[in-house]
């Protein structure tokens, strides 16, 4: 009997030249405690890339939504090897934040990530010289 190989993971479509046109901000979230009993919300390593941002469909977001691990988002982006992302990373795009909840290397070629992420709410506006900046 010959035993035949059977693929474990799906093949990915790369994206296309000029799907990678949404600029965001990838940053790693980290709370330090402030004067009072709370957090404050620090940004020790952050950069800009241009992504692929979709939203999933309403099958995943309800399967997702049942294991409580909400997917909202798909955003895609080039592979850094001087970078690793985790769950401890932020998608900021406009005054939208996305939570990273999973990294994935589109095919394992070190081309791309596929970052799965719940959308979590929006940046709060910072003043800026007369009037307020989304960042």
């Amino acid at each position: 009997m010959k035993l035949h190989h059977v693929e474990t993971s799906a093949t990915y479509r790369y994206p296309d030249p000029g799907e990678l046109n949404t600029r965001i901000i990838v940053r790693r979230l980290r709370n330090t405690p402030d004067s009072t009993v709370g957090f404050d919300d620090v940004y020790p390593d952050s950069f800009k890339a241009w992504a692929k941002v979709m939203q999933v469909g309403a099958t995943i977001y309800q399967n997702s939504a049942q294991l409580n691990d909400v997917i909202t988002h798909f955003i895609t982006l080039r592979y850094r090897r001087d970078r690793h992302i985790t769950r401890d990373y932020e998608v900021v795009m406009g005054d939208s934040v996305f939570h990273v909840k999973r990294v994935r290397d589109l095919n394992y070629a070190h081309r791309f990530w596929l970052l799965e992420c719940e959308e979590s709410g929006h940046e709060p506006r910072r003043r800026r010289g007369h009037g307020y900046t989304a960042y």
